[in-house]
């Protein structure tokens, strides 16, 4: 099951963790003017309403994926939670801070070992078309 519901094909790699908020970083990425790092673009600042659409709040995953292919994979810091902008801001790129702050959230990410995020990065995933780049997925 993929939050928030679509019509469209889903594919998902097979063994993905229940509880995998699935983001997308196709616009900031390698495409914004600091140049944040993978890790700050997949972290956020998502809206709340995103995140409560996508069920990102009950996430344990975060895989970040750009043009279809997973490009990074962590856990989220449930101790921590979503925080406002100014309780994690961006390692790579401070400046980087959303319009309306308290709307907005972030995690911390958990770095995983290198044989579970290599289990995922480069495959496709197939989310279908909605207008929120979150998506949880629960078994």
């Amino acid at each position: 099951m993929v939050y928030p519901q679509v019509n469209d094909p889903i594919s998902i790699p097979q063994g993905t963790p229940d509880k995998t908020l699935f983001v997308s970083v196709d616009g900031t990425w390698q495409e914004n003017g600091c140049l944040a790092s993978l890790e700050d673009c997949a972290r956020g600042y998502w809206t709340e309403q995103n995140l409560s659409a996508s069920h990102g709040y009950d996430c344990e995953w975060l895989m970040a994926r750009k043009r279809g292919r997973i490009v990074g994979v962590w856990k989220i810091d449930r101790d921590r939670g979503w925080l406002i902008p100014s309780a994690t801001p961006k390692v790579t790129c401070p400046s980087d801070k959303p319009k309306n702050p308290p709307a907005r959230r972030g995690c911390v990410l958990i770095s995983v070992d290198e044989e579970t995020a290599g289990r995922f990065l480069g495959k496709e995933v197939h989310l279908g078309r909605n207008k929120n780049t979150l998506r949880g997925y629960f078994v």
